[in-house]
């Protein structure tokens, strides 16, 4: 993903997970619109989200899946790098707690501060 979509979409999907900050909150970026989508958590917990397995009908469309981590750091859990690596999407993630993000293109993480 583009370096000033990745910044955009930290700007936009920030205010969202601070609305949000006691759950894990996610979403989406299409490729079409490179924008933030807010998305309903499935899993609604402080420490996990879950996606409408529906969205697996536009993962090619997917840019990147977007969540936050209320109670923790940006970096993604073994469980998020897992799931990145076998849907194929990168994972843009979001700390409350210390207000910054990390992006897993799949090969190796990147932090961004907003």
């Amino acid at each position: 993903m583009d370096e000033q979509i990745i910044k955009k979409v930290c700007f936009t999907s920030r205010e969202y997970f601070l609305k949000n900050r006691y759950q894990e909150s996610c979403g989406i970026v299409l490729s079409a619109s490179n924008k933030f989508l807010p998305m309903k958590n499935e899993n609604p917990s402080s420490w996990s989200f879950s996606l409408n397995t529906r969205v697996h009908l536009i993962k090619k469309k997917i840019q990147a899946i977007v969540h936050s981590h209320p109670f923790g750091d940006s970096h993604p859990s073994p469980r998020d790098i897992k799931t990145s690596l076998s849907v194929g999407i990168p994972f843009l993630v979001y700390s409350c707690l210390y207000d910054n993000f990390v992006f897993f293109d799949l090969e190796k993480c990147k932090p961004y501060k907003v």
